[in-house]
């Protein structure tokens, strides 16, 4: 939805009334206008003070936006779910769960929202389209066709139970980093505390016996002031950095010597499990909501995520380019590289047995049963790395307080 600027009169007082409203188009700003009394002379599109940068991050934003919602989103598919089950109408389960006490604000405000839009005679799909900070496109594409089939009630639990599935694949990796951060920020706290307080003393105590501090305690004193001084903007950099990542992403991916090397980290199996899995799901998920073969790719392929998912998504479009050409999926997927011959073979075996979502959900729940060994395979590797780092940081800044006083003995001696 977009901000529209509007100037409009009263039919009944004749008076000029100016203000802003959002709306799809500006169609859906004049309709409205007109149900509040009100005939539009002029309705302009507000312009994004953002300008062209803030539309490039628009998306990345509501991606954003989608990830933290992850649980919310899950809880809501499911209790709409268990409402339809009991015969309650889609609108009335909006409803409940828009004045529910159990939901904390942001569900209400989402299921207000839908709630509006499906009151206003807009199907469920139309109502998540006008969410995009909620919905993804492999939902709504989902929904779509689980409304025209007549499976809505499964389609919402299959869409619960993805959710759930992935984010416990995310609550492990998160997990994974989660010590060796910890230890890192203690490793900088001693860091910046015995460079700020203690070395500066022991380096004054030798310069007044008439000798120098040496070279290891000099750097550790400045590294910790630079710390203390600039910290604020490292963290900044670093959150803006994060931010622009697909950007980086991008520009590095015009270089061929990184773009070769994305590809080739991309062929390891503890990067491509994640990815084939979390894109077969999709698939058996949209697939089992009746969506066609070719626009479950198109759709399963944005919500593809991690390295290597930008060639993923390439080779989902050219596939998609071949099915509509008549050949055979597993044909059309062979021609990339991102896939490997397990699920190569096991979408021929599904289009032959027509059994092409079951196998899908099946392949699915083992690649997500790898990707977590591996997952908990690099968090045993990372914290005893950690542990490594830690020590030897420490060990620095021990050497250099211990240094001082060996030279200021010398000194006295």
């Amino acid at each position: 939805m977009s901000v529209w600027r509007y100037t409009a009169i009263a039919r009944d007082a004749g008076s000029v009334h100016r203000g802003a409203m959002a709306g799809a188009d500006a169609l859906d700003v004049r309709t409205r206008l007109r149900r509040q009394g009100l005939e539009p002379l002029d309705v302009r599109r507000q312009r994004d003070p953002i300008g062209r940068m803030g539309q490039r991050l628009a998306p990345t934003l509501r991606a954003c936006q989608r990830r933290s919602r992850s649980r919310r989103r899950s809880e809501l598919f499911e209790s709409l779910a268990g409402l339809l089950a009991v015969g309650t109408p889609l609108d009335g389960a909006l409803r409940l769960l828009a004045s529910s006490s159990g939901s904390d604000r942001d569900t209400r405000r989402g299921a207000v929202l839908l709630e509006e839009s499906v009151r206003g005679g807009r199907s469920f799909a139309e109502a998540m389209e006008r969410a995009p900070g909620w919905f993804d496109r492999a939902e709504i594409a989902a929904i779509r066709a689980a409304e025209r089939t007549g499976r809505l009630e499964p389609c919402l639990d299959r869409l619960a139970e993805r959710l759930r599935r992935r984010s416990v694949l995310t609550s492990r990796i998160v997990g994974a980093f989660v010590y060796p951060a910890v230890v890192s920020v203690v490793g900088v706290g001693v860091v910046v505390f015995l460079s700020t307080h203690t070395l500066p003393q022991l380096a004054a105590v030798i310069q007044d016996a008439g000798s120098e501090s040496p070279w290891l305690t000099n750097a550790v004193i400045a590294a910790g002031q630079i710390l203390l001084r600039w910290g604020w903007l490292i963290v900044l950099m670093l959150l803006i950095g994060s931010l622009l990542a697909p950007w980086w992403g991008a520009a590095l991916g015009r270089w061929r010597p990184c773009r070769v090397a994305v590809r080739r980290l991309a062929q390891l199996g503890a990067f491509r499990t994640p990815l084939t899995a979390s894109l077969a799901r999709e698939l058996a998920t949209l697939l089992h909501s009746g969506v066609t073969l070719a626009h479950a790719l198109a759709a399963a392929g944005p919500t593809v995520r991690g390295l290597g998912s930008a060639d993923v998504r390439r080779g989902l479009t050219d596939a998609v380019e071949r099915l509509q050409q008549g050949e055979p999926l597993s044909a059309a997927l062979s021609r990339s590289a991102c896939f490997d011959a397990e699920f190569r073979q096991l979408i021929a075996l599904g289009e032959e047995s027509g059994t092409l979502p079951e196998l899908l959900d099946r392949y699915a729940e083992r690649a997500q049963d790898r990707a977590e060994r591996a997952v908990d395979r690099l968090a045993r590797l990372i914290e005893p790395a950690a542990v490594l780092l830690l020590a030897a940081l420490v060990g620095v800044v021990v050497m250099a307080a211990v240094l001082p006083m060996i030279r200021l003995q010398e000194t006295v001696l």
